[in-house]
């Protein structure tokens, strides 16, 4: 669970304004008032996928339904984040398409340029310990997030086990990141 363990490790050192939205306060219009004027989103949720429809890959909410890529597709997107959920950067293979089936391509059309999402379904403990190093890099030592992801995996190589494996799922999409703080 996202506990507060978890929230202190990454609100800790993210400049203000940072938003936290957990549980049943994780709705759709919750999500676009936090993530409007935002310098990067990280989307920690459980993934689920629908082969059946256009948009295929979707988020489970707090109050348990999906937002499906179409409607997180209209969120206002900062220019950079991480969707931290099961094949959020998965879809029907079609080579060079960021189009709404790819939970990666909704940020994309909702005005992302950077984009890390893992490809296949990823273990939520070495996600989280994944995440904590990315964070570390991004908002501790004002990194780029390509720079961040690189440093993320390989911290994950040395813990070894499935967090290595785990953290190779994770691809960056679009352009390189910005660093979002100066280096301490």
């Amino acid at each position: 669970e996202f506990g507060a363990a978890e929230r202190s490790r990454w609100r800790g050192d993210w400049p203000p304004p940072t938003r936290l939205l957990r549980g049943g306060d994780v709705t759709m219009p919750a999500m676009a008032a936090a993530l409007a004027g935002a310098d990067h989103a990280v989307v920690l949720a459980h993934g689920v996928r629908d082969a059946r429809r256009r948009d295929p890959q979707g988020l489970v909410l707090g109050d348990g339904t999906v937002a499906w890529g179409r409607e997180l597709g209209r969120l206002p997107w900062p220019r950079q984040g991480v969707f931290a959920a099961c094949a959020a950067g998965h879809g029907r293979a079609r080579i060079g398409d960021d189009g709404l089936h790819l939970l990666r391509g909704a940020a994309f059309v909702g005005g992302a340029d950077s984009v890390v999402a893992p490809w296949r379904d990823v273990d939520y403990g070495a996600t989280l310990a994944m995440l904590g190093e990315l964070h570390g890099a991004l908002a501790e030592r004002g990194q780029s997030l390509a720079v961040a992801l690189w440093h993320a995996r390989r911290e994950a190589r040395e813990r070894g086990g499935d967090a290595a494996l785990d953290a190779l799922l994770f691809q960056l999409h679009g352009g390189e990141g910005r660093a979002l703080a100066p280096a301490r």
